[in-house]
């Protein structure tokens, strides 16, 4: 896919991201991957975005939505989604 600026990253973060979920984390990060047909690692800058669904719905439309919205804006060609059940506790002051 096409190489996201942080300034594109930025108004889709402001646009979609932040309206879609109540909270969330991104982290910068390297990627590698090796193409079809080839032997050397290629490594491109990626985001990764971090996010905690309370409740039992798990939150996968609302991501699944975000992540097609972003394919969509980015022609991206593939996005990673890990969802994984897990316990969490938010301590509030």
């Amino acid at each position: 896919g096409n190489t996201v600026s942080e300034v594109d990253w930025a108004g889709f973060e402001k646009r979609v991201i932040a309206t879609e979920l109540v909270g969330y984390t991104v982290l910068d990060g390297l990627g590698g991957y090796v193409p079809d047909g080839k032997t050397d690692v290629l490594h491109e800058d990626t985001k990764v975005l971090i996010y905690v669904a309370l409740g039992g719905s798990g939150g996968a439309e609302q991501i699944n939505g975000i992540v097609q919205r972003y394919m969509d804006r980015f022609d991206q060609e593939s996005v990673l989604v890990i969802i994984h059940p897990s316990k969490a506790l938010l301590h509030r002051r």
